[in-house]
């Protein structure tokens, strides 16, 4: 990886990018989006704001929006330089994360929603989970819904019992 260097005056740290003044983050935070400004603002919003000792990035695509996604991703970005966003036609979700995955700078990588906002010690729980002998591969995580949604019967089914997503 190599240290990056930085002009007189600049962190000269690995890591450290002297053009957007963060650190290389641990983690990429992946949130494939269409048409949901709304939720979008506030879940981002919740990412801003979410505490932890880790450095991460979100990266967010969107799916060809229609409704004030590229605004909502403008504004966020003003105020955080870890939200990275890029955008592509209509193509759907999985799509939307490999483009994402593609431009990730994060040594692992977090899938989410643009509905799911981080639970405190996320990042720095996901991160733990990696470390050290016999450290995990894969995590499948613990889901709330959103309380200012309506929670339908295929997201019931989906958390199950104990919330935890697609359990195997």
């Amino acid at each position: 990886r190599g240290l990056l260097l930085a002009p007189v005056g600049e962190m000269s740290l690995p890591g450290y990018c002297a053009r957007t003044k963060v650190m290389r983050p641990v983690i990429s935070v992946i949130i494939p989006t269409r048409n949901r400004a709304a939720t979008l603002r506030r879940t981002l919003e919740a990412w801003r704001t979410h505490d932890a000792r880790e450095t991460f990035e979100v990266v967010v695509v969107d799916d060809g929006s229609e409704d004030g996604t590229p605004e909502v991703l403008r504004a966020a970005r003003d105020v955080d330089p870890r939200v990275r966003r890029f955008r592509q036609d209509p193509a759907g979700p999985a799509t939307a994360r490999n483009l994402a995955i593609a431009h990730a700078h994060g040594d692992l990588v977090l899938f989410t929603g643009d509905d799911i906002r981080p639970a405190p010690g996320l990042i720095d729980g996901h991160a733990e989970a990696h470390r050290g002998p016999g450290a995990s591969r894969f995590i499948l995580g613990r889901t709330e819904w959103d309380d200012e949604r309506p929670v339908t019967p295929v997201m019931r089914h989906i958390a199950g019992f104990g919330g935890q997503q697609f359990r195997y």
